[in-house]
């Protein structure tokens, strides 16, 4: 029998970035080495202590008050030496994410507001502002069992994971709506999240050369001898499909992204493959033309 609880606070910084490069490609430069960087904004005035974004500007930053999450992480197994020489442990394994980390849009507006409804707005910010900082609360919980067995140099063993993940966005990424108020409606299965998860390996020596049942001796236990088969086999459940509307001008919500509506409560899996073959129902969502509240964005398909 065993279990562990450590905690590990979460830390983040904001990365400087260089601005000497634009166009469609990240790598296409803007100017020359004998010509230099070229700033076509109005120089900032130094005398006032602080320097405005210029209109149109957005960055990212990170609150005054350093701000951490904390990350619990806690497990229970039971192993037990089973007839045979099988071994066996079985388990729960969860993880709490509080204050997960994320790029989070402080200048966010709520629908129907566009620009004019962005917290900075007065301040004459009307971009986005992304700030790293905690955001909301991520978890895993899985059942994790394992079975294996050992004879001579053999070795075989299976594995099989029942897992949740639950967040709100993935990683250090951002969250899709980020009006703060909606944040509830980004929670979902993160993107990686996959139900089941078997896999299975084999390492077999085979029986001969020294020591073995066949040609133990001169020179087939030389030839033959010191060989072994293995394999692995990899069994998994889908991942999660997120259906977004590329376009989220009729939500004016600035910061945020826009999702179709699901009208169907339903999503039919057709199982389809390839070009014209759909997956799934598309006749399920509809595309949103009027200012509307999200109402898909945690509603995944989950792929086979």
């Amino acid at each position: 029998m065993r279990n562990a609880y450590p905690i590990v606070n979460i830390w983040s910084m904001a990365s400087l970035s260089f601005n000497g490069l634009s166009g469609t490609s990240g790598f296409i430069p803007v100017t020359t080495l004998r010509q230099g960087l070229i700033n076509t904004s109005t120089p900032p005035d130094l005398s006032k202590g602080t320097i405005p974004l210029p209109p149109n500007t957005g960055t990212t930053t990170f609150p005054k008050t350093p701000m951490r999450g904390r990350i619990h992480s806690f497990n229970f197994f039971i192993e037990r030496q089973l007839p045979a020489k099988f071994a066996a442990q079985v388990g729960y394994v969860g993880t709490r994410a509080v204050g997960q980390m994320g790029f989070i849009n402080i200048n966010a507006s709520a629908p129907g507001t566009s620009d004019a409804g962005r917290p900075l707005i007065g301040f004459g910010i009307n971009a986005d502002i992304a700030s790293i900082q905690p955001y909301a609360t991520s978890k895993y919980d899985a059942l994790q069992a394992l079975i294996t067995r050992r004879w001579a140099s053999s070795l075989f063993g299976v594995a099989y994971t029942w897992s949740r993940a639950i967040n709100f966005a993935d990683n250090d990424g951002g969250p899709r709506i980020q009006y703060l108020p909606e944040k509830q409606r980004n929670r979902g299965p993160a993107s990686f999240d996959r139900a089941h998860n078997l896999q299975s390996y084999l390492v077999y020596d085979l029986p001969f050369g020294k020591s073995h049942r066949w040609a133990d001796k001169g020179w087939s236990s030389k030839l033959f001898g010191g060989f072994q088969v293995s394999g692995v086999m990899s069994i998994m459940s889908g991942l999660p499909l997120y259906v977004i509307q590329g376009s989220g001008f009729n939500l004016s919500a600035a910061g945020s992204g826009q999702v179709p509506d699901q009208v169907n409560p339903t999503v039919a899996i057709l199982g389809g493959i390839g070009r014209g073959n759909p997956y799934f129902d598309r006749s399920a969502y509809a595309v949103v033309n009027i200012c509307n509240v999200f109402n898909s964005v945690t509603c995944p398909v989950v792929l086979p």
